[in-house]
């Protein structure tokens, strides 16, 4: 387990004895104390009476301290110690005072800090204060320590919890991030460290901890549980005769539209198109083999082994267990390993799958791959990722994985592996994957995982066993754009601070004149919408606060045990939240407003929603009306990246040209203070439709993109095929000033 080391606020010092039993609970193992000259008494009156259940560690914050108060700190029963001696942090800017390293010598202490120079043991990481010119953007951290990898020096990993008073200096900062960033930073240090006692996180602070963590979360931890080998046959088919000149097309067929789909690409047992011969290996769920097998002889493969297996261990399992093993006794030097993937549980799952299969599914890049000595994995572009990416889920298996095979685990942080597990790979650089003597029931059984069991393990222990047999991994070209974003790849250090545009246009133009939004206004005449970019980082940042104000509202555990159906959503939630209201209120949104309606426009209603509406087709005039008409607009955006099966928006190109509707135009007399039901507008719509030949569009955005639609345009929320997607968006709808509604 990795020891945290929590930093104590010098105006923390005295009420610290009583919190020794709650840090305990939250798995804080020790104290930092911060060493300063107004802090000197205090910290000598503690260590008089210090529990022994804590450990005791000190930061020294300015140039002068007391040796006396060192020596009693860093020779205490219970001071912490890393690598055998007693830790001093080091944090003042300039020399490390002379006073104290002739006082320890450097063989006494092992001293961290961002100033540390070349005789320092290593260093610690420190959190940066607010920067005067943004915003510091949470996810950022937590993407840099995705993305770390090995590092050149020990280090000790830093994570901050948020105090109340320090929430306005930072966006996307949460309790949920914070565990994130944790639990990563713990895995990282464990592995850094061969998994001895001293791996260490150094946390601040201590209230924010407080807030950000709960025992809860300290008591569940992550453990493999291999289970005893046993041998297992499974049914097969086999057709034709293999031979190790071939190249061996590995694939596990779980869904097999899709494996059609994947074989269809390909010549049937290759030899053209550029393609060498081709000795196609298949693995199926048992109950499918028949199925599967029946359905590859339609495609005309001619040598072909297919493997029905139960259903565990993903693809990973059949692959070791079963395909791997096969490839290898026939000879093949090369493999290409496919896997019907649909990622459900993620936005855009299809579109990353089609990106690595499009990406592989290339005879020049396998050419190029079989003449290179040195390549050992070519992986899609994109996917080729550091170990300490999502490492958290995976760090009990690397370490177990890494006990097996006699493996520092601190090798492990620099290594890189193929996410996705789609690859084309020399056989010999994948022989480490057999040294485990794995059985079926070293598997877990299947529960919906996406992460942190065995079979993830050797996806990422893929790359460990190419690069330990001397071999390189590359990328192919391709659309990164395609890969999830693991690890808020893109999240940037310090988001700018919206502020108004500095030169306002003005608020009545001349007819015809609406530059700098020329473009936008001539889409919102002839089509009804148009379409901005509002920026992905600005926004992801505004939609995990949004998520966080919002998400206890929704209940979509009971919304999918229904199928999807209902209508979630929250009107003016703006009320509440002030990401909702930042959102609606965004400076450049009301400048394109002002410009193209040619009148100041105010917000006056949010809706927001975690899933699709499914909403028929519809006018918002109905339910808006102005006079003059058309003096009402509605923005529409994307929190989050939008999937076509998650119920995305959909619309009607040019059905803002339309006549409005009223209820007179249906037969039905309007009530006072009574607002119908959109429903008797319906048949209308929908007639519309065909009578014009509207063609539907949906509209399947990039996280920070925007529709902005007039009054009048017919749209809707299209079907939710997939209900285990979430669709988070925004809607404002915006009225304009000088007419009535």
């Amino acid at each position: 387990m990795t020891r945290w080391l929590c930093r104590v606020l010098p105006e923390e010092l005295a009420a610290l004895p009583e919190q020794t039993e709650d840090a305990l609970t939250l798995g804080i193992q020790g104290w930092l104390l911060p060493v300063q000259q107004n802090t000197v008494s205090d910290l000598l009156r503690l260590l008089s009476d210090w529990p022994a259940s804590m450990q005791l560690c000190l930061e020294l914050l300015e140039l002068e301290c007391p040796l006396d108060l060192l020596d009693q700190a860093l020779f205490h029963p219970s001071r912490a110690t890393f690598q055998g001696r007693p830790m001093l942090l080091v944090r003042p800017d300039g020399e490390f005072p002379v006073a104290v390293l002739d006082h320890l010598g450097l063989h006494q202490v092992a001293v961290f800090g961002p100033c540390a120079k070349k005789e320092f043991c290593g260093l610690a990481g420190w959190i940066p204060p607010a920067d005067s010119n943004g915003l510091l953007n949470y996810a950022w951290f937590l993407k840099r320590a995705h993305f770390r990898g090995a590092h050149p020096d020990l280090l000790l990993p830093a994570v901050r919890a948020l105090d109340l008073d320090q929430m306005d200096a930072f966006v996307a900062a949460d309790a949920e991030m914070y565990q994130a960033w944790l639990q990563l930073e713990s895995a990282w240090s464990a592995l850094q460290v061969n998994g001895e006692e001293d791996a260490t996180v150094l946390i601040d602070s201590w209230g924010g901890h407080q807030r950000w963590w709960g025992p809860e979360q300290t008591s569940s931890t992550t453990t493999c549980q291999p289970q005893n080998p046993r041998e297992r046959s499974d049914s097969e088919r086999q057709w034709g005769v293999m031979h190790p000149s071939h190249l061996a097309i590995a694939i596990h067929g779980f869904y097999l539209d899709r494996m059609a789909s994947i074989l269809q690409q390909l010549p049937p047992g290759g030899d053209q198109e550029g393609w060498p011969p081709l000795d196609l290996y298949v693995s199926t769920p048992s109950h499918q083999l028949a199925t599967a097998a029946e359905c590859i002889r339609r495609l005309n493969w001619p040598r072909v082994r297919v493997f029905g297996v139960p259903n565990r261990g993903r693809d990973f399992a059949p692959f070791v267990l079963h395909l791997l093993p096969a490839i290898l006794e026939v000879g093949h030097g090369c493999v290409l390993k496919l896997h019907t993937k649909a990622s459900t549980h993620m936005n855009f799952g299809g579109a990353w799958a089609y990106h690595m299969e499009s990406s592989l599914l290339s005879p020049a890049l396998f050419e190029h791959f079989q003449e290179s000595d040195e390549l050992g994995v070519v992986t899609p572009q994109g996917t080729l990722l550091p170990m300490s990416l999502n490492l958290a889920d995976n760090v009990a298996w690397m370490q177990h994985l890494a006990a097996l095979n006699s493996v520092p685990t601190s090798s492990l942080l620099g290594c890189h592996f193929p996410a996705g597990s789609m690859f084309f790979a020399k056989t010999d650089a994948l022989l480490p994957l057999l040294n485990f003597d794995l059985s079926l029931d070293d598997f877990e059984p299947e529960a919906g995982q996406v992460d942190g069991t065995l079979a993830h393990a050797l996806e990422r222990w893929t790359g460990v066993a190419v690069e330990s047999r001397g071999y390189h991994q590359a990328q192919a070209l391709g659309d990164e754009s395609l890969v999830p974003d693991f690890g808020f790849r893109h999240a940037l250090r310090t988001v700018p601070k919206i502020q108004a545009p500095a030169k306002a246009v003005p608020l009545y133009q001349e007819p015809g004149d609406f530059e700098p939004f020329q473009i936008q206004a001539q889409e919102l005449c002839e089509q009804g919408f148009t379409v901005v970019d509002l920026g992905h980082d600005r926004i992801a940042a505004l939609a995990e606060r949004i998520k966080t104000d919002l998400g206890e509202s929704f209940d979509l555990v009971a919304w999918r045990a229904q199928g999807g159906e209902g209508d979630l959503r929250l009107q003016d939630a703006w009320r509440n939240s002030s990401a909702v209201r930042e959102l609606a209120l965004l400076p450049e949104l009301q400048q394109l407003l002002r410009c193209c309606w040619g009148r100041e426009p105010f917000a006056f209603q949010t809706l927001n929603f975690p899933v699709g509406t499914q909403q028929h087709i519809h006018s918002d005039a109905v339910h808006f009306h102005t006079e003059p008409p058309g003096f009402m607009c509605g923005i529409w955006v994307a929190l989050e990246p939008i999937h076509p099966h998650a119920g995305p928006l959909e619309y009607l190109p040019g059905s803002h040209r339309l006549p409005y509707l009223q209820c007179r135009d249906v037969g039905v007399l309007q009530q006072p203070g009574v607002t119908p039901d959109q429903r008797i507008f319906h048949n209308r719509w929908t007639e519309a439709e065909h009578r014009y030949g509207l063609e539907r569009q949906q509209f399947t955005p990039q996280l920070g993109q925007a529709l902005i639609w007039s009054a009048n345009l017919i749209h809707g929320g299209s079907a939710v095929i997939d209900p285990a997607r979430t669709r988070w968006s925004q809607v404002t709808h915006y009225f304009f000033e000088g007419c009535c509604s």
